[in-house]
């Protein structure tokens, strides 16, 4: 199936913007299609798997003490800090700053 090529894409590409209906013509699949197939491949939405690949990178950037949590946000695709935030404590459970405290604690 065409999903891992797209989810290929979207490891090389997460940094930039990237949207529903174009990673479906690279897939070449409609988008009920191809949601409902990328779902049962990777048992997440697109957009909730691209979301977790993105704050997995952030949380890479932000054990870097010369890199701020804005560079941070931008470096893995977010472009409104305030919904990254949002995300992030969401998905990781702390805020990018409480985490960055924790991680300079260890």
């Amino acid at each position: 199936m065409r999903c891992w090529l797209s989810i290929d894409f979207v490891q090389k590409h997460y940094r930039e913007e990237i949207r529903l209906d174009q990673i479906c013509r690279h897939a070449s699949l409609s988008k009920t299609y191809f949601c409902d197939v990328f779902k049962a491949y990777t048992g997440k939405t697109f957009n909730e798997y691209l979301n977790d690949l993105r704050l997995q990178h952030a949380t890479e950037q932000l054990l870097k003490p010369d890199v701020t949590i804005a560079e941070a946000c931008r470096a893995v695709g977010f472009r409104d800090l305030t919904h990254f935030s949002r995300m992030f404590k969401k998905c990781i459970g702390v805020s990018p700053s409480h985490f960055r405290k924790i991680s300079r604690r260890l």
